[in-house]
């Protein structure tokens, strides 16, 4: 189902410069670029972006920011 979420502006233009990067990796990618699951967050060509991948992005941007780690689920 379709559902309507209130955005904060941050979170927005955070997500209007994920798409701008989707579409020129889309560009780069030279017609190789899948994403059959319309996912916002992908790998340069398109695939998903793994769990440890994700795990490892929030742990190193916490570490950077001196915060303490959490768990991601």
């Amino acid at each position: 189902s379709a559902r309507t979420v209130a955005l904060h502006a941050v979170a927005v233009a955070a997500l209007r410069r994920q798409d701008t990067r989707q579409k020129e990796d889309r560009i780069a990618s030279g017609g190789t670029w899948a994403n059959p699951h319309g996912l916002v967050f992908t790998r340069p060509g398109g695939d998903p972006v793994s769990a440890d991948e994700t795990r490892d992005a929030l742990d190193r941007a916490l570490l950077a920011k001196k915060l303490p780690r959490v768990t991601f689920h």
